[in-house]
């Protein structure tokens, strides 16, 4: 059934909403999350937080979302999806151990190009050469920030974070792909549980000891990241990748707050000049989105005028 204009403009603007809302809870989380990586292991992080993940599925849900989840078809692209949603948190987590939280966004800020220019091959969206320029500016940015040269040590946590980016850059256009025959809930229990089983193994070679002190944190982390999960998958069922992608970006400005305020961490020049590159190359996607539309309708209809 066709929307009307004004319901499909409602809509939209409601994604944009729901994914502005998940990348807030998404920073929470990821200051949290970067105070207790000091202290514990990236195994034992990520396990606390899908087993809370998991019972808040099923308080909410109840066992028959249990259920729904097993009998979920495992085809390749969901255990695909799940495994690259995993690897892009341990390596983002691994990476926050070494890397000020704006910088650790910067890096993942390439998740969004990334996203846009795979959306081209697996959701048959048109990669314009507006996209290829701000693929171009954000990896510029990018390389700025992280100035990779200039301090080998800090390599591997340069390369963690790229890492992220295209892990997160697969999951994002496979949950694109999935999401319309999905219940959020179950996609979310399910993630979680690969989480879990993906981290047990590590978690009993690396644990360290947990204190009382570290129990609000990994609650906060926890709920912030189930919130945040569900936000965005309401999010990217109103709007396309090449808008949900950008929207991110908007969480460099709570990284800079949040690490201000928890890390007394400033970002210097050169990080925010890095940082204003990857703006710019989310700007240019949105807004030339209208552009790249126009331009597609056009085509169709040049097509069906030949046939």
């Amino acid at each position: 059934m066709l929307q009307r204009p004004e319901q499909a403009h409602s809509d939209k603007l409601k994604g944009i909403a729901f994914i502005f809302v998940a990348y807030f809870l998404y920073a929470i989380g990821d200051a949290g999350a970067k105070w207790l990586v000091v202290d514990l292991s990236v195994w034992q992080v990520l396990f606390v937080r899908s087993t809370v993940g998991v019972m808040v599925c099923i308080t909410v849900v109840g066992w028959s979302n249990v259920k729904q989840m097993l009998r979920l078809p495992w085809q390749w692209e969901i255990v695909v999806m799940n495994l690259a949603n995993f690897s892009g948190w341990a390596a983002y987590y691994s990476a926050a151990r070494d890397l000020p939280l704006t910088q650790l966004y910067c890096m993942y800020y390439l998740s969004p190009i990334i996203t846009i220019l795979l959306g081209g091959a697996f959701l048959h969206e048109r990669v314009t050469g507006w996209h290829w320029l701000a693929a171009a500016i954000g990896f510029g940015g990018a390389l700025i920030v992280t100035n990779p040269s200039s301090d080998l040590p800090k390599l591997l946590p340069a390369l963690l974070g790229f890492s992220t980016a295209l892990f997160w850059a697969i999951a994002g256009v496979l949950y694109r792909r999935n999401v319309a025959n999905n219940d959020n809930w179950v996609l979310i229990n399910s993630f979680n549980m690969v989480m879990a089983v993906m981290c047990t193994l590590p978690m009993t070679q690396a644990w360290l000891p947990v204190y009382s002190h570290h129990l609000p944190a990994l609650a906060i982390v926890s709920i912030a990241a189930i919130a945040a999960h569900y936000f965005y998958l309401n999010g990217i069922r109103l709007v396309p990748v090449a808008v949900a992608g950008p929207i991110s970006f908007s969480s460099l400005l709570w990284s800079i707050a949040l690490g201000y305020l928890i890390f007394s961490d400033l970002p210097d020049l050169r990080v925010l000049l890095g940082a204003a590159l990857i703006v710019l190359s989310g700007l240019i996607v949105i807004f030339t989105l209208n552009e790249s539309r126009t331009e597609s309708s056009l085509n169709s209809h040049v097509e069906d005028m030949t046939k």
